[in-house]
């Protein structure tokens, strides 16, 4: 009896030669992994008082894990706190901007209003707790009765996500001691304030 088994192989064989190659079929290149996480927010914040008569300042920088900031927006306003997270009273700021007038991307400098610069864009309110013991006082410097001067920036505005960032200072010129905790403010030594931060990926709410 003949053996059948290399006739089978040869058959398989050509029929193996004759199929179209894979390598026909275009390759896909392999993607890398898209990192979809988003960083979180970050924020800075430093403030001075400088006292001219006699070139003494007193200032302080908070870390950022000490910070904490929001950003809503309600109707045409878009509104910014920031404050420190364990005392929001020692250093607290609020700006307000009307997006009416402001270019879609929200991206620009923009004044600080106040009773010296009336036509400014962004509204703001700045205010200060001291502390000596067990007391405690107040001091707030705001667009409507303070001859504030500075700017807010938008840097960055992120439409689809709504993140935003940016930067602002706050210089207050001519102010009383904010360290005397004496109601009457005759007789302190005059200061200058200042108050400037940064902040990145604020989700606006």
């Amino acid at each position: 009896m003949k053996n059948r088994f290399p006739l089978l192989f040869g058959t398989a064989a050509l029929l193996l030669a004759a199929t179209p190659a894979c390598t026909d079929r275009p390759e896909v290149e392999p993607q890398p992994a898209t990192d979809l996480a988003q960083p979180g927010p970050a924020f800075s914040l430093q403030r001075s008082f400088y006292y001219p008569a006699t070139s003494v300042s007193s200032a302080i920088g908070y870390a950022p894990a000490e910070l904490y900031g929001t950003a809503l927006q309600s109707g045409d306003v878009l509104s910014f706190s920031f404050q420190q997270l364990h005392n929001p009273q020692q250093d607290m700021l609020t700006f307000s901007l009307d997006r009416r007038p402001l270019p879609a991307a929200l991206v620009g400098t923009y004044s600080l209003r106040s009773t010296a610069v009336p036509g400014g864009q962004v509204g703001v309110r700045y205010a200060f707790t001291g502390r000596a013991g067990s007391d405690a006082w107040g001091r707030t410097y705001a667009t409507d009765f303070t001859a504030l001067e500075g700017t807010f920036t938008v840097s960055s505005y992120d439409a689809d996500r709504r993140l935003i960032g940016g930067s602002y200072r706050l210089l207050v010129p001519d102010a009383a001691d904010p360290l005397n905790p004496a109601l009457d403010d005759q007789g302190k030594a005059r200061c200058r304030i200042t108050v400037e931060g940064t902040f990145a990926n604020l989700p606006v709410r």
